[in-house]
């Protein structure tokens, strides 16, 4: 398993206080992505599409503003910042 970044811990901070968090779609997502280390586990386990997964993950970057994995055709990785 991948180490984890600050931002991994960030992120499962907010889901185990998910009542108090608003407006943070994706985290769930991110969070599913690091632990089945593909887009497609994260999908099969949370029960979604794989495009929703990818989607979520990118709007979160986007509001983020940092690269929370690497991504290529074979793997995702968890970047520094992620």
């Amino acid at each position: 398993m991948p180490e984890r970044g600050i931002i991994w811990h960030i992120i499962n901070s907010l889901l185990l206080n998910w009542d108090n968090v608003t407006g943070w779609e994706g985290i769930e997502e991110a969070v599913a992505v690091a632990d089945a280390g593909s887009f497609a586990g994260a999908a099969s386990a949370l029960g979604l599409s794989s495009s929703h997964i990818s989607r979520a993950v990118a709007h979160l970057e986007d509001k983020l503003q940092v690269q929370i994995f690497y991504r290529t055709t074979r793997r995702v990785t968890v970047t520094d910042d992620g």
